[in-house]
């Protein structure tokens, strides 16, 4: 073997292990700012959501709670996070949505379940 390609494998073996993330620790977002949520857990109990779907309100806000339950006017349900930018709902009327946020958990859009249904970060 070339000597710039073993070092070249050395190299990308040694970038693996040093940004690895440890499996037990919730997820952290590399690019989180000071005042930013650092989890998606975080951002989820700290923050309110809008959830504006199908048609268009604007005043309609989600609150997760620490035992797993969401609601917002007119729904309630579970919630549960399935990886570091993804969230699975389920409504107790029994529809189950999958909303995936974005890297700075700011946003999230539904990609499965509601097809319109978006929101956004707002302030508890």
């Amino acid at each position: 073997m070339k000597l710039t390609t073993t070092l070249a494998l050395v190299a990308l073996l040694f970038a693996h292990a040093t940004f690895a993330q440890d499996p037990s620790k919730p997820a952290q977002i590399p690019a989180a700012k000071e005042g930013r949520p650092v989890t998606l857990q975080d951002a989820l109990l700290n923050y309110n959501w809008s959830w504006v779907g199908r048609r268009n309100e604007t005043d309609v806000f989600l609150t997760f709670k620490p035992d797993g339950t969401v609601s917002h006017r007119g729904m309630t349900g579970t919630w549960k996070i399935m990886g570091t930018d993804t969230l699975r709902l389920t409504e107790y009327k029994g529809r189950t949505l999958t909303l995936q946020f974005d890297a700075f958990f700011e946003n999230y859009k539904c990609t499965s379940g509601a097809p319109d249904l978006h929101g956004k970060r707002v302030p508890k």
